[in-house]
């Protein structure tokens, strides 16, 4: 890596760019909604996903956003996709996040997926790969492929009893039946990594119904039992949207009231993982909770929020770091510019890590091992334990009633998950509930009935 690549990095360990797109983000939020909690305009600045580059998927899901012209939708030229990931650049930011996405992206040809993923990386783009995974099962190898040849270093893999077509699996109602697919593709990561050298993070993709609410507690027990694969965990609760046939409104409260199950805790204590949420956006579009996963060399774990709500002093030492250093991310470092970039987070405020870093640092050992800080730190070195950071999130989105509500337009102006639409970024509850999507699709399959699309979602507004 050139030196003066890492004397930049060393210099501004958040880019001036990504600082300068964070206060634009800031600025244009809600005055109600800038609270110490909040990230967005922060620490984040936002997420994009693509649409239209493969609306189809070889499943046929219970609760899906894709309506029922979607595979018969010829998917986008990369040319066309690439021009989606300019816009979204410009959005997210240098090295910001994007979801590649629309259907089942693995179902394209290979070598057109690599490119997409190229093109991103190009952009100073980061892309994770949205999959239901079966493609992974039925080639091991591809995963690899992607990775080596295409830059991917981050996945999605979507696996709940909503779906149907997965290989060797009929319709499952338990979800714990579910493990040994997610175990499956936990060790197709873990061998990738091995073989490829390549840091891949994956997270875990949820939709959550009436039907599986009850399976959430078994699934949180899994994932946190496999953190050293899974560092993001999304329940995502069924709207009534697209194609979507088990609509029964799940309420946050009801799924954290699961999550909390999961993680051997009540959601009504102070301390709780529930109560310990950080803002992106809308509080009632997500409920993030960023932490860590403690695990043993006898199997046990256990999840921490990285908040403690009812310690002052933590607290404030959380929220003090985000002002000073709101941006930073080491997720497209390679190792030495890593290391360089830490370098000058201490170089740039050593009085801050001298005089806080300790205590603050102690309190977290303490918390997050449930024991004393000497012990876990000397488990930590000695390898008798492992610490995986995880957020565990939940994302609301709306139908269109609630869209078209008064809070329903507080909640898109504060929207941090958009999607290219006629070249302007919408919001995917937009996207997806207001007829866009199908529009979007109409104008793919045949120009000349987009006009028809416009007027139908017009009537129906």
């Amino acid at each position: 890596m050139p030196s003066q690549t890492l004397w930049n990095t060393f210099r501004h360990p958040v880019p001036t760019e990504n600082r300068s797109n964070l206060s634009r983000h800031w600025d244009g939020l809600a005055p109600e909604l800038k609270e110490p909690r909040q990230m967005f305009g922060r620490q984040w600045e936002g997420c994009a996903a693509t649409v239209g580059a493969m609306p189809k998927c070889d499943f046929s899901c219970t609760a899906c956003y894709l309506g029922s012209e979607a595979n018969k939708v010829p998917a986008l030229s990369v040319a066309e996709i690439r021009a989606q990931l300019k816009l979204i650049r410009g959005w997210v930011g240098r090295w910001g996040n994007v979801q590649l996405t629309d259907g089942e992206l693995t179902l394209r040809d290979e070598s057109e997926v690599i490119e997409i993923m190229r093109a991103a990386r190009e952009l100073e783009l980061i892309p994770m790969l949205m999959t239901h995974g079966d493609s992974f099962r039925k080639d091991p190898e591809l995963l690899g492929r992607l990775a080596v040849q295409g830059g991917l270093e981050e996945v999605s893999l979507h696996v709940d009893t909503t779906q149907r077509g997965r290989t060797g699996y009929g319709v499952e109602t338990d979800e714990a039946a579910l493990h040994p697919i997610r175990e499956e593709l936990a060790e197709i990561v873990r061998s990738t990594r091995r073989a490829t050298g390549r840091p891949i993070r994956a997270a875990a993709t949820i939709t959550v119904t009436r039907s599986n609410l009850s399976g959430v507690e078994a699934i949180v027990r899994w994932m946190t039992a496999n953190s050293d694969v899974f560092r993001i965990i999304s329940f995502q609760p069924v709207a009534s949207v697209g194609r979507t046939r088990d609509d029964a409104a799940v309420t946050r409260r009801e799924l954290w009231e699961e999550i909390s199950k999961g993680l051997g805790e009540s959601i009504d204590d102070s301390e709780s993982t529930f109560n310990s949420s950080l803002l992106f956006g809308h509080s009632a579009c997500s409920h993030v909770v960023m932490g860590a996963a403690w695990s043993g060399k006898n199997g046990s774990a256990h999840f921490t929020p990285l908040r403690s709500p009812a310690d002052d002093a933590y607290e404030r030492g959380v929220y003090e770091f985000f002002e000073r250093f709101g941006g930073l991310s080491f997720r497209s470092d390679r190792p030495l510019q890593g290391f360089v970039r830490m370098a000058g987070v201490l170089a740039s405020a050593p009085w801050f890590f001298l005089s806080k870093g300790p205590a603050w640092f102690t309190k977290w050992l303490r918390r997050s091992s449930r024991g004393s800080g000497l012990g876990a730190f000397a488990k930590l070195v000695t390898r008798r334990a492992q610490v995986h950071g995880v957020t565990i999130a939940s994302h609301h989105f709306m139908d269109l009633a609630t869209l078209e509500s008064d809070e329903g337009k507080e909640r898109e102006a504060a929207c941090v998950f958009r999607v290219p639409h006629k070249g302007e970024l919408v919001s995917m509850c937009r996207m997806n509930a207001a007829g866009l999507r199908e529009e979007q699709y109409a104008a793919q399959r045949d120009p000349q009935v987009a006009s028809k699309a416009r007027a139908a979602l017009t009537t129906r507004l």
